[in-house]
């Protein structure tokens, strides 16, 4: 079974894995993402996870479904 959370970047300190759009923020410390939250999907059992950004994740599925279409 796959699981799905929704996680708010600064809150549970998550980035997405799939692109590289932090920036270091103002004091050198840390990073600001240009998204909010990121979708962590997991296979329950294996510890295998990743997470997500809305624009890597419409990327993402818009390359899947052009694989299916073949």
């Amino acid at each position: 079974m796959i699981v799905v959370e929704k996680k708010y970047v600064i809150k549970d300190n998550e980035s997405c894995n799939f692109c590289d759009k932090g920036e270091l923020n103002e004091t050198g410390y840390g990073l600001k993402y240009p998204y909010q939250y990121v979708y962590l999907f997991k296979r329950e059992g294996s510890g295998l996870q990743a997470s997500i950004c809305d624009e890597c994740l419409k990327e993402l599925n818009e390359k899947a479904l052009k694989f299916g279409r073949k």
